[in-house]
Protein backbone atom coordinates (compact mmCIF):
# COMPACT_ATOMS: atom_id res chain seq x y z
CA UNK A 1 0.00 0.00 0.00
CA UNK A 2 1.46 3.39 -0.50
CA UNK A 3 1.59 5.93 1.69
CA UNK A 4 0.82 9.87 1.24
CA UNK A 5 4.01 11.89 1.70
CA UNK A 6 3.88 15.05 3.59
CA UNK A 7 5.81 17.67 2.56
CA UNK A 8 5.99 21.19 4.03
CA UNK A 9 8.12 23.96 4.48
CA UNK A 10 9.73 22.30 7.65
CA UNK A 11 10.42 19.20 5.71
CA UNK A 12 11.89 20.79 2.92
CA UNK A 13 14.13 23.10 5.08
CA UNK A 14 14.83 20.27 7.56
CA UNK A 15 15.80 18.24 4.05
CA UNK A 16 17.85 21.03 2.89
CA UNK A 17 19.57 21.34 5.90
CA UNK A 18 21.12 17.89 6.09
CA UNK A 19 22.35 17.80 2.71
CA UNK A 20 24.22 21.34 3.43
CA UNK A 21 25.91 19.26 6.27
CA UNK A 22 26.55 16.19 3.83
CA UNK A 23 27.74 18.41 1.14
CA UNK A 24 30.27 20.29 3.71
CA UNK A 25 30.97 16.91 5.26
CA UNK A 26 31.91 15.89 1.98
CA UNK A 27 33.92 18.34 0.84
CA UNK A 28 31.29 19.88 -2.05
CA UNK A 29 31.40 23.23 -1.16
CA UNK A 30 28.55 24.09 -4.48
CA UNK A 31 26.34 21.36 -2.93
CA UNK A 32 26.17 23.07 -0.06
CA UNK A 33 26.18 27.09 -1.48
CA UNK A 34 22.82 25.63 -3.75
CA UNK A 35 21.39 24.19 -0.45
CA UNK A 36 21.73 27.51 1.20
CA UNK A 37 20.66 29.26 -2.06
CA UNK A 38 17.57 27.15 -1.83
CA UNK A 39 16.59 27.43 1.37
CA UNK A 40 16.71 31.37 1.61
CA UNK A 41 14.37 31.22 -1.70
CA UNK A 42 12.07 29.19 0.23
CA UNK A 43 12.11 31.74 3.44
CA UNK A 44 11.90 34.52 0.58
CA UNK A 45 15.15 35.86 1.14
CA UNK A 46 15.86 35.69 -2.10
CA UNK A 47 12.85 36.17 -4.91
CA UNK A 48 13.22 35.27 -8.89
CA UNK A 49 11.90 38.45 -10.50
CA UNK A 50 11.31 39.16 -14.15
CA UNK A 51 10.55 41.90 -16.09
CA UNK A 52 7.86 41.72 -18.58
CA UNK A 53 6.42 44.44 -21.28
CA UNK A 54 8.41 46.85 -23.39
CA UNK A 55 10.83 49.34 -22.33
CA UNK A 56 8.44 52.47 -20.87
CA UNK A 57 5.40 50.58 -21.11
CA UNK A 58 4.82 51.11 -17.41
CA UNK A 59 5.61 54.56 -17.81
CA UNK A 60 2.55 56.57 -18.77
CA UNK A 61 0.67 54.76 -15.56
CA UNK A 62 -0.62 57.15 -13.00
CA UNK A 63 -0.38 56.25 -9.51
CA UNK A 64 -3.47 55.30 -8.61
CA UNK A 65 -3.24 52.44 -11.49
CA UNK A 66 0.34 51.20 -10.41
CA UNK A 67 -0.91 50.83 -6.71
CA UNK A 68 -3.81 48.59 -8.23
CA UNK A 69 -1.53 46.48 -9.54
CA UNK A 70 0.51 46.43 -6.54
CA UNK A 71 -2.45 45.50 -5.02
CA UNK A 72 -3.68 43.19 -7.01
CA UNK A 73 -0.45 41.02 -7.20
CA UNK A 74 0.99 41.56 -3.94
CA UNK A 75 -2.18 42.58 -1.91
CA UNK A 76 -3.72 45.33 0.16
CA UNK A 77 -0.49 45.51 2.82
CA UNK A 78 2.12 45.90 0.20
CA UNK A 79 -0.15 48.39 -1.82
CA UNK A 80 -0.27 50.74 1.58
CA UNK A 81 3.41 50.20 2.17
CA UNK A 82 4.04 51.45 -1.20
CA UNK A 83 1.84 54.68 -1.10
CA UNK A 84 3.03 55.82 2.33
CA UNK A 85 6.67 55.38 0.85
CA UNK A 86 5.77 57.30 -2.23
CA UNK A 87 3.99 60.03 0.30
CA UNK A 88 7.11 60.47 1.84
CA UNK A 89 8.98 60.48 -1.24
CA UNK A 90 7.24 63.23 -2.51
CA UNK A 91 7.32 65.30 1.28
CA UNK A 92 11.59 64.42 0.95
CA UNK A 93 11.28 66.15 -2.53
CA UNK A 94 8.82 68.84 -1.97
CA UNK A 95 11.48 69.68 1.05
CA UNK A 96 14.11 69.65 -0.45
CA UNK A 97 13.40 72.18 -3.49
CA UNK A 98 15.44 75.33 -3.30
CA UNK A 99 13.13 78.40 -2.20
CA UNK A 100 12.54 81.19 -4.69
CA UNK A 101 14.29 84.36 -4.28
CA UNK A 102 13.24 87.49 -5.63
CA UNK A 103 14.97 88.93 -8.43
CA UNK A 104 15.74 92.65 -8.61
Amino acid sequence: MMQKTEISIETLLNDLAADRKLARELGQPSAAIAATHLTAKLCGFLIDRKETGAPGEFAGLSEAEILAKVRAVFGEETAELLSKALERHERLAIDAEPAETERT
